[in-house]
């Protein structure tokens, strides 16, 4: 992790494979620690230059564990359960949840609205799926599909709603609506 101030730019800290996001100021991120297998999530505070770990998971192999948060939730891809691994940030509690439809996760992502948008393999073909995380179970809803992109990859969305995803090899940028439709760049 890098801190930026007065236009300087100097090292805070690494951790090992590691996947960083911010959420409103806040840094999370995840670590793949190959000793001890396991996946460890840690809160990071820039300003005292600490971090708390929220939550850990074992894990064997050496995918990436990329994460996203969102104003309740922290979403981490959990390849050896073929899902994620869902943290509750108002409860402290842990599930792993299943994600119809998909048998691979590459990629994922909360929305403004709440929802997560995923890219991942069904078996077949590559696709993108929006889940709503709404029930008192959270479970994630699925509320439309996208299998329209090929080797769908990374994910982003701006300030419109529009949805940015990577083709993981064609070198292609697709452009997704709010609703799922897309455009090729």
């Amino acid at each position: 992790i890098y801190s930026r101030q007065s236009g300087e730019v100097t090292h805070v800290v690494s951790y090992p494979a590691a996947n960083v996001t911010e959420y409103r100021g806040e840094v999370f991120l995840s670590s793949r620690h190959s000793s001890e297998e396991a996946v460890k999530v840690y809160k990071y505070d820039m300003n005292s230059k600490s971090s708390e770990m929220l939550f850990s998971f074992p894990q064997k192999s050496n995918y990436s564990y990329f994460l996203s948060v969102s104003a309740q939730y922290i979403a981490v891809i959990d390849q050896g359960n073929f899902g994620i691994k869902l943290y509750n940030r108002k409860t402290a509690s842990v599930s792993t949840k299943q994600l119809s439809g998909l048998k691979e996760v590459n990629n994922i992502l909360f929305l403004p609205d709440g929802c997560l948008l995923v890219t991942g393999f069904d078996g077949v073909k590559y696709i993108i799926n929006k889940y709503s995380i709404v029930s008192k179970e959270e479970e994630p809803v699925l509320i439309w599909s996208c299998d329209q992109v090929p080797q769908a990859g990374g994910v982003a969305v701006d300030e419109r709603g529009l949805i940015y995803v990577s083709g993981l090899t064609n070198k292609t940028l697709y452009i997704l609506s709010a609703q799922g439709k897309y455009n090729t760049v």
